[in-house]
């Protein structure tokens, strides 16, 4: 998914939308941190927020149970390498299942 990308469900009755990433503190790599770092998904669902967090493992962070189903974030593309991302290149693998 990219960001600002809308995905639609009609027969789900489900419009996901990734509005940004509200925060990108994850230890970029070849790096020694003293936190791991996390990264902040902000997503509308049928309009209503949601927040998902990216966090070395606190993999129950970048899950949430929402409007009957699980949103989880598996993955967020490019990993920081110490450079400043263009936040247009950020990629999110997002699964989203039926409860």
């Amino acid at each position: 998914m990219e960001l600002g990308q809308e995905m639609a469900n009609s027969s789900a009755d489900l419009m996901v939308k990734w509005l940004e990433v509200a925060e990108d503190s994850r230890c970029p790599t070849n790096t020694n941190c003293v936190w791991e770092g996390q990264a902040k998904i902000s997503l509308t669902v049928n309009g209503d927020p949601l927040v998902l967090t990216l966090r070395e493992g606190k993999p129950e962070e970048a899950k949430a149970n929402f409007k009957g189903y699980i949103f989880e974030a598996i993955k967020l593309d490019p990993y920081p390498d110490g450079s400043v991302i263009d936040p247009t290149t950020y990629r999110l693998q997002l699964v989203v299942t039926s409860l």
